[in-house]
């Protein structure tokens, strides 16, 4: 676009436009650079961008190009929010994630949270997210790496569980997470958890998780194999691989998309939920209100940290005001609300969508329904996994305070 094409009124959707023209431009005068073009390509497009800045400044009263033409926002450091939020888990939860069939972690992503839950802390996980595959190879190579070590294979490493030692081998071959490539939600579940005892609800802990019904196994079985419904945000509709995912099939060599892992079947599915011993997700997008619900449902301890709260796909969300639930911190407290004498809020140290939504993992009568926790009692593996610069904290939020936007 030519600046002699942009609108000349002075209003910010012509500031938008000449914002966007500028950076266009920019953008084709640096490709033209790299791709060595002819220096008459070069001087044209360096005359739009002499063009264009004038009126900007004009527009903004900016000294500078960079004041008057927003850049794109610096990358959010939060590449330790895994190992943080494990971190968090362990705290909070301790010996009890390894108890039954482990972790459940929905929406998990490329796996990186479920792979150092299984490999450094000794922690069944499942992940149930839609895509196709886990992206593991990098943290797979670098689990090698950190174990290549000149002990004999059936050398034991010593971990600590609930207070007692256990040996478990020590292997440079790292475990996958079971993946279900299964899209969370209620149809998944609803039919499995028996909410016929009202007391159990009053109690806060919930609904049981029973031998199912012949119908119900078939009405999950039914969702399983159903695509999910499609959303009305575009934000839910992934129009092919993202650039990392693409990097990741480069790195394990795929020539062509992977296949998906297996569905499960109706009764692993039950077993699984029935069975686990807490239910997890990190950014779990359009998922984490089905996380939450079927925690509560079944009684099942949970850890969501929010992220996209997709209010044009949930419009009649309202919360505890009565008011639509449109922002971040709306949602964090409508999530809290569906139980808040269980659910709490921290906040966990790494930049960006960081506030998790978690309940705890007992309810201790004695103390008027508050609830009591266990904490650290599983311990990494020497030297197994990479920390974080600074010893993570997690600041705790009071029940009734409110979350930032």
């Amino acid at each position: 676009m030519l600046a002699s094409e942009l609108p000349s009124d002075v209003d910010e959707d012509s500031l938008e436009a000449y914002q966007h023209a500028y950076r266009t431009a920019e953008a084709r005068l640096a490709a033209l650079r790299a791709a060595d073009a002819s220096r008459e390509d070069i001087a044209t497009s360096a005359a739009t961008l002499c063009e264009l800045l004038p009126r900007i400044r004009r527009l903004t009263g900016a000294a500078s190009s960079r004041l008057a033409v927003p850049r794109r926002q610096r990358r959010v450091k939060n590449d330790n929010r895994a190992s943080i939020f494990r971190r968090f888990l362990l705290d909070t939860y301790g010996e009890q994630l390894a108890s039954g069939a482990g972790v459940l972690d929905i929406a998990g992503g490329q796996g990186v949270l479920s792979f150092e839950l299984l490999n450094y802390n000794r922690v069944e996980v499942t992940v149930i997210d839609p895509r196709p595959a886990l992206r593991l190879a990098k943290l797979e190579r670098h689990y090698a790496a950190v174990h290549r070590k000149p002990a004999a294979p059936e050398a034991s490493v010593a971990m600590a569980i609930g207070g007692a030692t256990v040996a478990t081998a020590s292997s440079s071959q790292p475990r996958r997470p079971r993946h279900w490539a299964v899209y969370w939600r209620d149809a998944l579940w609803s039919p499995l958890v028996d909410k016929a005892d009202a007391s159990a609800d009053e109690a806060g802990t919930g609904g049981v998780i029973t031998t199912p019904s012949a119908a119900a196994l078939a009405t999950v079985g039914q969702a399983l194999r159903e695509a999910p419904p499609q959303a009305p945000s575009s934000r839910r509709q992934r129009k092919g691989p993202s650039p990392d995912e693409a990097i990741g099939d480069a790195l394990e060599g795929a020539s062509e998309p992977p296949a998906p892992p297996p569905l499960p079947s109706a009764l692993e599915l039950h077993s699984a939920l029935r069975e686990c011993s807490a239910v997890v997700g990190m950014h779990p997008d359009a998922a984490t209100e089905p996380i939450v619900d079927f925690a509560l449902a079944a009684g099942k301890p949970f850890a969501v940290v929010p992220c996209c709260v997709f209010a044009v796909d949930f419009p009649s969300r309202r919360g505890p005001e009565g008011a639509p639930v449109d922002t971040h911190g709306a949602f964090v407290r409508y999530l809290q609300a569906k139980a808040p004498e269980r659910i709490r809020l921290a906040t966990l140290p790494f930049e960006g969508k960081n506030i998790v939504v978690y309940s705890l993992p007992t309810i201790d009568a004695a103390t008027g329904g508050e609830a009591s926790c266990q904490r650290q009692s599983l311990r990494d593996e020497p030297q197994s996994h990479p920390q974080p610069h600074s010893q993570p904290s997690v600041t705790c939020l009071p029940c009734e305070g409110d979350a930032t936007d």
